[in-house]
């Protein structure tokens, strides 16, 4: 049985979700949890990587995606498995139907560190979502010789087929088009390239956010935990410089509001697809 503060908060996002103008979401490794996608879990590795863990010691699809394989036809073995399973999973889930709700036709922007790309295979377009740790769909030249992205995606299958001793062939490795070097995935790191894509995206967001001053504006945070200083520490400080709008946070015990502005906050302590299924319907 839930409590009565939680209710309570639940009912007061639900009235101000309601006659929001505009809504800015950002979304965080739990969200991605709750949807199944889960990069640091061992048990999950374990049942779906067994052959990685085996041969290299690996442990989450985190740690893989940092590892240094000894070649080339490994390293690309792995991040096709792990493409396959984040970019060709069906969205089937109810969390994702009640985002949508909430979106409707207003006018909205999203800000994750998700690298999984949901939101624009769910069909929202790029230039309304800033994927800051970038999207395990796109490579790019590991120099890189330019800032272009190429899909990963019409790869995957080859690669996938063609796998024996956690490697591929070397033939099925992707090169850049621009300079023959190897590409490497379009998430961050070292190699991680800003593009105009995402600069593109960037000054949509500006652009967003001066259009939202004045306006029934809503902030809702997905799945963020208390630590992240990339999309948490920015919605605080919009919401602490004394911006008009409500701030909502939506976490199952990984709750924190900052000092000076819990008069402009609800916090919902509780499974977001529990939450969201209440305030979208």
């Amino acid at each position: 049985m839930q409590s009565e503060e939680l209710q309570k908060n639940l009912d007061k996002a639900k009235e101000k979700l309601a006659s929001a103008d505009m809504l800015l979401i950002g979304t965080g490794k739990y969200l991605d949890a709750e949807l199944g996608y889960d990069p640091f879990d061992p048990d999950s590795f374990e049942r779906d990587f067994p052959e990685f863990k085996d041969k290299f010691g690996i442990n989450s699809i985190m740690e893989g995606l940092n590892y240094k394989f000894p070649d080339e036809g490994s390293r690309w073995a792995f991040i096709s498995k792990v493409a396959k399973m984040y970019r060709f999973s069906e969205l089937n889930s109810p969390i994702l139907e009640n985002i949508k709700k909430l979106i409707g036709s207003r006018d909205y922007f999203i800000i994750t560190d998700s690298m999984i790309g949901i939101f624009n295979r769910m069909g929202y377009p790029l230039d309304h979502i800033v994927e800051i740790n970038g999207n395990l769909g796109d490579i790019q030249c590991h120099k890189p010789c330019t800032d272009n992205l190429y899909s990963i995606d019409d790869k995957v299958e080859a690669m996938l087929a063609s796998q024996a001793e956690c490697s591929i062939s070397d033939d099925l490795l992707p090169k850049c088009p621009d300079c023959g070097e190897m590409m490497v995935p379009h998430i961050s790191g070292k190699e991680f390239v800003t593009t105009d894509r995402e600069f593109s995206a960037e000054m949509e967001y500006q652009k967003f956010m001066f259009q939202a001053y004045g306006k029934n504006f809503v902030i809702l945070e997905l799945g963020v935990e208390k630590l992240n200083r990339t999309i948490k520490e920015q919605f605080m400080n919009l919401v602490y410089q004394d911006m008009e709008c409500t701030y909502i946070t939506i976490n199952d015990g990984d709750i924190y509001i900052k000092p000076g502005t819990r008069s402009k906050s609800i916090a919902i302590d509780s499974n977001i697809g529990d939450a969201l299924e209440y305030l979208a319907n």
